[in-house]
């Protein structure tokens, strides 16, 4: 099975944040946009850029491995 594509800082910061900002009755879309301006105002991002540069490197691993097998 070919493996999972490595996430960006953003998603590893949405998952951890999205029922923080989600209010009632907020569409996807509101919420999305919400994020986003919370996101860009953020000044320190280096946890989430960490996670995501561990994703990546987990998924050029498993990539690379996936094609070894083909």
């Amino acid at each position: 099975m070919r493996p999972r594509l490595a996430n960006c800082a953003f998603f590893f910061w949405m998952q951890e944040n999205r029922e923080r900002i989600k209010k009632p009755g907020m569409g996807i879309a509101d919420l999305a946009k919400a994020a986003r301006i919370e996101w860009q105002n953020l000044s320190d991002k280096s946890k989430w850029e960490k996670m995501a540069e561990d994703d990546k490197n987990r998924y050029e691993k498993e990539l690379k491995l996936y094609r070894n097998q083909l």
